[in-house]
């Protein structure tokens, strides 16, 4: 079992809502980034996986241009954000 984390640019979730576009259009856009990034809290998904005892991974989705945002600056900026959030474990 895994939990998939992303997180969402709100304007650009709102341009690419009001302009009735795909999914592949707002990956396009650039309407998804890593945590931290974005409008999304993840406080509440990290006391989810505390209380409930959660064993599997967390899987940090980075569905973004590259030459935008390279995945490794990316990458560790989710992490730096989660590992407050989730405590950094080894």
């Amino acid at each position: 079992m895994h939990i998939h984390l992303k997180d969402v640019r709100s304007a650009v979730m709102d341009q690419v809502r009001a302009d009735d576009l795909g999914f592949n259009a707002g990956v396009r856009r650039g309407m998804f980034t890593v945590p931290g990034d974005g409008a999304i809290d993840f406080a509440p998904v990290a006391r989810f996986v505390r209380e409930s005892a959660f064993q599997g991974w967390l899987v940090v989705e980075a569905e973004q241009d590259p030459s935008v945002a390279p995945p490794r600056l990316a990458v560790d900026r989710a992490f730096a954000h989660l590992a407050g959030l989730f405590g950094q474990q080894t």
